[in-house]
């Protein structure tokens, strides 16, 4: 018997929790791709022992009526300060109290070093966590979702900090219910998306939905990528560029300001292998280099921009990101995506091609107490980035 709290009621359910290391196979239609056990067996192929992914499966009787995935993170004592920032203020007192608490906590855990417990997805943005069964209510959910994370404290997984990925605005009932349990919340960038109207039927529809301003600026672009072909690589292809696929996506990696996990080169094979053709990969080259590449996931009649690898050299006098966006939102009309998921880099470039923000919420907990607190006064000083948004259509 577990029960607990939630800001609303008191759940008292007969359910068992387990924490497992290989997804469980469900038939569910309604399970998101970033959940299904084939999809998760190919991302743990990935990580080639670089890292570890659990599942929590929340059982009612024999029936399963949650299930979730985690990935955990082991960060070297010595390399806490290469972990990019933690917050999005950039002012000076926030970058000094967040330079001293990666000190401190380097400092407690010199030996062993610090092992994070992401909750959800790390290579995407959306509400990957858990998955529920149909027609449970959203204080049921809430209840699970704790009763999850008590397990995973309670667990000898012996986690440092636990990162909950993602709640978007219908999950509030979850977020109050970990906020209860000393979660705090950080301050993230909004995940940018952008929804195709039925009625476009063509590139050409897009283009003339922009005023006059975001239509020039769009020709201009693509005047710039002579020189520059593009095609679609199948699984071949993954193989042969391997390590410059490798090379162009560090590239991005590095100038990320906050990076939770590398992926390995073998990433984009083993995607590739278990999404076939919902899993896309375009490379851009020059004469016969590879410059840039990026991947689209497509799921349900959505669309989601995964990861890419640049050239910053050829994104100057080529502009490539710009035009690899551009792209992006061809390819989602081509296949009849009705909205696509463009992540939460890149806020005010991507509202250039009709993208918009929307929140979702990132949580954490350090499970030892004094740091958690520490961390509670941080995020009371921190502040969202700024950033301009702009509307390109008429």
């Amino acid at each position: 018997m577990q029960a607990c709290k939630t800001s609303k009621k008191v759940v008292s359910t007969p359910i068992r929790i387990e924490i497992e290391t290989e997804a469980i196979a469900m038939d569910d239609a309604n399970i998101p791709i970033y959940l299904r056990s084939d999809y998760l067996a190919a991302f743990q192929e990935s990580l080639l022992g670089k890292s570890r992914l659990f599942f929590s499966v929340v059982y009612k009787g024999s029936e399963v009526i949650a299930f979730g995935s985690m990935q955990e993170i082991k960060i070297a004592a010595a390399s806490i300060h290469s972990f990019g920032r933690l917050f999005s203020s950039d002012k000076s007192i926030i970058i000094c109290i967040e330079g001293m608490l990666k000190s401190f906590v380097s400092s407690l855990n010199r030996k062993a070093g610090i092992k994070l417990l992401v909750v959800g997805n790390t290579q995407v943005s959306g509400p990957y966590g858990m998955w529920f069964k149909e027609g449970l209510n959203e204080t049921e959910k809430a209840h699970y979702w704790e009763a999850v994370l008590q397990k995973i404290e309670s667990s000898d997984l012996n986690v440092d900090i636990i990162l909950v990925k993602d709640l978007d605005a219908s999950q509030l009932l979850i977020k109050n219910a970990l906020v209860s349990n000393k979660y705090k919340e950080i301050s993230t960038l909004p995940i940018m998306k952008m929804e195709i109207p039925s009625n476009w039927e063509s590139a050409e529809d897009y283009y003339a939905a922009f005023s006059s301003k975001y239509r020039i600026r769009a020709n201009s672009a693509r005047k710039k990528t002579i020189g520059i072909t593009r095609r679609e690589l199948d699984l071949s292809d993954l193989f042969k560029y391997k390590e410059e696929m490798q090379l162009l996506y560090t590239n991005v990696y590095t100038r990320a300001r906050f990076r939770l996990f590398q992926v390995q080169n073998n990433y984009f094979i083993e995607m590739k292998k278990c999404l076939k053709d919902d899993f896309k990969v375009f490379g851009y080259f020059y004469k016969e280099e590879m410059v840039s590449f990026h991947t689209l996931i497509f799921r349900n009649n959505s669309c989601e921009a995964h990861l890419i690898g640049l050239n910053y050299d050829f994104n100057k006098s080529h502009a490539l990101y710009q035009n690899m966006l551009y792209d992006c939102v061809e390819e989602a009309i081509l296949n009849k995506a009705f909205c696509i998921d463009f992540g939460r880099t890149a806020m005010e470039i991507k509202s250039t091609i009709g993208a918009i923000p929307f929140e979702a919420d990132v949580l954490l907990k350090f499970t030892n107490p004094l740091l958690n607190n520490i961390a509670s006064f941080i995020l009371k000083k921190n502040t969202t980035e700024k950033w301009v948004q702009r509307h390109p259509f008429k």
